[in-house]
């Protein structure tokens, strides 16, 4: 079967989702938290990474998203208590990015095999959207002290 070029494009826009979701799980267990909570990799703990939070840095508010990676990097190193204490939601933030792989992995196939791009369901999108509300309320609930 030939692909035209929108299904072509959704093929490599899936993939690049798949390459990035496999670079996340692939640093997280290449880097390590130390003990001034700055991140590292795991070769060279002497030398951590630049703080890259701009709210943090600029306003001293943590945004939705921080403490995702020390999350990441903890959950990846088995020390899921450790991980929830940097970030609650960090474990489902993890999921989500596992779950991207095999779902993008079917849908490049459905495509390949039936050259259809347009998904009949929703729930993908829903999905994206929980996962953002899910980060944004404990972000809210954090700052009201929840």
């Amino acid at each position: 079967m030939q692909l035209d070029e929108h299904a072509t494009s959704e093929i490599r826009r899936h993939i690049s989702v798949i390459v990035a979701a496999v670079f996340v799980l692939i640093l997280a267990t290449s880097l390590v938290v130390r003990s001034d909570e700055r991140v590292a990799l795991r070769w060279w703990p002497s030398w951590p990474a630049p703080e890259t939070c701009l709210s943090r840095t600029w306003l001293q508010i943590d945004c939705p998203a921080c403490g995702l990676t020390r999350s990441f990097v903890l959950l990846a190193a088995g020390e899921f208590a450790e991980s929830v204490q940097r970030h609650r939601v960090g474990w489902l933030m993890v999921l989500f990015v596992v779950w991207q792989i095999p779902y993008r992995l079917l849908r490049v196939r459905t495509i390949v095999k039936t050259g259809m791009t347009r998904l009949t369901t929703r729930w993908p999108q829903r999905c994206t959207f929980a996962a953002t509300a899910i980060l944004v309320v404990n972000w809210i609930g954090k700052l009201c002290g929840w």
